[in-house]
């Protein structure tokens, strides 16, 4: 009897319970998995942005249109690559050109290809495909700029010849004097390119604008 009575005394100190809606918990270890995937998702964009930006370095730093992982529009044709190596042969002291790690960055008029290749003691390569090279220091804020002219002879086609270089990064344009007349060229993905006239000669020292507005003159 007494038992009965205890028995009787649970069901109605439980019977409240039975209006309680059940909740659905999250467990505090799916919590902390969620929270580690978070954080390796985190460290993995964190990663990936260091690879991008280590795709170049040294002589190619600062020119942004050449700061991707290599494609294979970057790579050399097979005479443009001997051309060089041909250079390297004749005791060129600018180093080994390295051609693993060229970049496209534009185009002439004509049609070749205009390339940037670094070489193994510093210096910053611009190469036309299968006509010409130019090479220098790699480009700094005090010379931010290459300027290289090719003659009728070589550009072809009876055009005028073609002044070109590569800029970098915050070049908006450059300025100079050829046949008489001043001329501004717009820099695009840090390549510039002028086919000038037939009968234009004598470039004068170039002048860049820089896109804080400022004017440097180069020599």
């Amino acid at each position: 009897m007494r038992t009965e009575r205890q028995d009787e005394l649970v069901r109605r100190l439980l019977a409240p319970l039975e209006r309680v809606e059940p909740v659905k918990l999250v467990s505090d270890d799916r919590g902390r998995r969620r929270r580690r995937s978070l954080a390796l998702a985190i460290a993995f964009a964190t990663a990936a942005g260091g690879l991008a930006a280590a795709a170049v370095s040294g002589p190619l730093d600062g020119i942004f249109s050449a700061d991707h992982p290599r494609r294979a529009v970057d790579v050399l044709d097979a005479r443009t690559a001997a051309m060089l190596r041909s250079d390297e042969s004749r005791g060129d002291r600018i180093g080994v050109r390295l051609l693993g790690q060229s970049r496209l960055v534009g185009t002439l008029p004509m049609g070749r290809r205009v390339y940037v290749v670094p070489t193994s003691k510093g210096r910053l390569c611009v190469v036309i495909q299968r006509l010409a090279e130019s090479c220098s220091e790699p480009l700094t804020q005090p010379v931010p700029l290459t300027f290289t002219v090719v003659d009728p002879d070589r550009a072809g086609g009876g055009q005028g010849p073609i002044a070109y270089g590569v800029a970098r990064d915050g070049v908006v344009s450059v300025s100079f004097t050829v046949g008489g007349r001043r001329v501004t060229v717009p820099i695009h993905h840090n390549l510039f390119v002028f086919q000038a006239r037939p009968a234009d000669r004598g470039f004068s020292a170039p002048a860049v604008r820089l896109a804080n507005g400022k004017i440097e003159a180069l020599r």
